[in-house]
């Protein structure tokens, strides 16, 4: 008996070591980015200022790369001069949440001292509104010079204020109905989109190390896919936690799998006759080589993103009679996979060598669109294995969600297209993606956690 029980012990050791390690891991990298990030904006008020973030980012890349030309620090300086105080409530209102944030998740605080984790909430609540206030003050005032560096990036961050305020706002609602769960899981989400900027700073170095392009061209890049990884993480975080878990089967109208599978075909054979014929984007000699390894990487990019679909779309609808099809799941992982290779070879061939903004956007984002959709294809399989069939749907449907993001961005790129031109609006529909998914994960958050109050005898 001894040794049994030894041996049920062992693996509980083992995952709260694990845990242990990644939540470190997570408080040294918001810790040091909140520290860093804190300082920045002295620099425009005492020009003596110690400059940490500077010195930090110049001593892991160069000093050329980080605040020379093509940085993201010289393009926006005067902009950072002029809107000073705005940048200072952005600045520091955001290192102190995301100082706060991480240790609102320990369980031990929460339990042994619950006065300090509510006033430790309310500060991050406090700190997150004015961090969102001087980014919208900073946005307003500052205007868009450049239509293909800017108009992306500039949407992209009104897309993380409009997530982060009513995500900050139901979770602090949540919390004083008494729904801890559903907080907990809000909160989450609200943190890994505080988490974004340092993750931003950490691709850009990535970006930087292993590719030739300037810190501009990977603050554009990484901007791509930015939303999405975090709010994996945000997914990851909340299916690890020991939570009632009463996700209901997935009940899809009977029209909606035809109607899916056919739109995902069409989208596959526009796309290709559009590579076919050069007419992908108006600055197609930048966009779209000549050569025939540039075409083959965009084809298989769109042939592997269609199967992706539709094996995807087969899975739901198995899915209320047998759970989780692994073969379908791991095939449609794979196809993702697929995708996210041709992506990097697109890059490798195209998209570094090219003076277009957009196919750097289109690359990244099909790189990293792929990789998570097929981390999320084979989660489903991984949680249908460890006996927990509704973590299985739950990762499958945000699969599907994922895989259909290219259908999203192909409704929403005509209106985009309207106003910023063909190049730049793909890519402004290519970031809304984010919403999509944001918008799946608050609905299933609310399904699994939500509690109703009890009613009076």
């Amino acid at each position: 008996m001894a040794i049994q029980a030894t041996a049920a012990i062992q693996p509980a050791s083992r995952q709260s070591f694990r845990n242990i390690a990644i939540w470190i891991l997570a408080v040294g990298v918001m810790t040091l980015y909140g520290v860093l990030v804190a300082e920045y904006t002295l620099k425009y008020f005492y020009p003596s200022a110690p400059r940490l973030w500077d010195t930090f980012s110049a001593s892991i890349s160069s000093r050329a790369w980080s605040l020379g030309k093509g940085s993201v620090a010289a393009y926006r300086n005067l902009d950072y001069l002029h809107n000073r105080v705005w940048m200072l409530l952005h600045t520091a209102g955001g290192a102190l949440s995301i100082l706060l944030g991480p240790w609102q998740f320990s369980r031990r605080l929460r339990t042994r001292n619950p006065g300090l984790h509510r006033k430790m909430g309310y500060t991050y609540f406090v700190a997150g509104f004015v961090s969102i206030l001087g980014a919208c003050g900073f946005l307003i005032n500052v205007p868009i010079r450049d239509l293909q560096k800017d108009t992306a990036f500039y949407w992209a961050l009104w897309g993380l204020l409009a997530l982060e305020t009513p995500t900050m706002a139901a979770a602090l609602w949540a919390a004083t109905r008494r729904q801890f769960a559903l907080h907990q899981n809000l909160m989450a989400l609200s943190l890994a989109l505080f988490a974004t900027a340092p993750v931003m700073r950490s691709l850009w170095f990535i970006l930087g190390g292993f590719t030739t392009l300037s810190q501009g061209q990977a603050n554009y890049a990484s901007a791509m896919f930015l939303a999405p990884l975090c709010l994996m993480l945000a997914i990851v975080w909340t299916s690890k936690q020991r939570l009632p878990n009463a996700f209901p089967a997935i009940r899809l109208p009977r029209y909606l799998i035809p109607a899916l599978g056919a739109l995902a075909v069409a989208g596959l054979l526009i796309n290709c006759l559009a590579v076919q014929s050069g007419s992908v984007f108006s600055n197609a000699q930048f966009w779209l080589p000549s050569s025939v390894s540039g075409k083959g990487a965009l084809y298989l990019i769109f042939v592997a993103a269609c199967a992706a679909q539709l094996l995807l779309l087969g899975a739901l609808a198995l899915e209320r009679r047998q759970g989780v099809n692994p073969v379908l799941c791991l095939s449609a992982a794979a196809a993702s996979l697929a995708a996210a290779i041709a992506a990097q070879a697109f890059v490798s061939q195209v998209a570094l060598g090219s003076a277009s903004q957009t196919s750097l956007a289109f690359s990244f984002g099909w790189m990293g669109h792929g990789v998570l959709q097929s981390l999320m294809a084979a989660g489903a399989v991984w949680f249908r294995r460890q006996g927990k069939p509704e973590l299985a749907r739950e990762w499958l449907l945000y699969a599907a969600t994922w895989a259909f993001s290219p259908l999203y961005s192909l409704m929403l790129y005509p209106l985009a297209a309207l106003f910023y031109g063909v190049d730049v609006g793909w890519t402004t529909a290519q970031i809304q993606n984010a919403f999509v998914i944001a918008a799946v994960y608050c609905g299933v958050t609310v399904i699994r956690t939500w509690r109703p109050a009890p009613r009076p005898a």
